[in-house]
């Protein structure tokens, strides 16, 4: 009896394509991941943030056994807290705790990619200019906070470390322009 399930490289190929335009939304994927993971590059600026705004115990990745609620307000209350910042204050404290420009850019660009859209900043006169700039600024914090938020908010229960990874497409939430203070 002959196996009529054999497919070729061309039929497979033919069979997903079809898919692909009968869905239009939805794709069949083989890859066995749909997320994307901050990069550990950006570690050191996420921990500098934490550990600044005293998030989580002053880390990103573990947050202890809190309810969604109770994160989001932590959250929030970093961002009230942000306002006492200028952007170059930041920007100092992130140097003096060496941070390094590839860290910072690291995290801006995961934060580009996670928004799902082009992130600029507006300068003090109002100009807009490229969100990954290499300086952790309160605009960078911001957009991090804004991300935090709306990860949390998307789950249930916030007892396991799932705080670097979101969908890959646009996760809403953030702003597509931040301005500088």
């Amino acid at each position: 009896m002959k196996n009529l399930f054999i497919l070729t490289e061309e039929e497979r190929k033919n069979i997903l394509e079809m898919h692909q335009n009968a869905t239009k939304r939805f794709y069949l994927n083989e890859q066995s991941s749909t997320a994307f993971t901050m990069s550990q590059e950006s570690v050191p600026a996420r921990d500098f943030i934490a550990k600044t705004f005293k998030l989580f115990k002053y880390s990103t990745i573990n947050k202890p056994n809190k309810t969604s609620e109770e994160i989001v307000q932590e959250l929030q209350r970093a961002k009230a807290d942000l306002r006492n910042y200028t952007m170059n204050q930041l920007t100092e404290l992130a140097k003096k705790s060496n941070i390094s420009v590839d860290a910072i850019k690291a995290l801006q660009s995961d934060l580009v990619k996670l928004a799902g859209l082009p992130l600029k900043f507006k300068d003090s006169s109002g100009q807009e200019r490229d969100f990954v700039d290499g300086n952790l600024g309160t605009n960078t914090v911001d957009a991090y906070l804004d991300y935090q938020i709306k990860t949390v908010k998307g789950r249930k229960q916030a007892t396991t470390p799932t705080t670097t990874v979101a969908p890959v497409q646009k996760i809403g939430g953030m702003k597509p322009t931040y301005q500088r203070k």
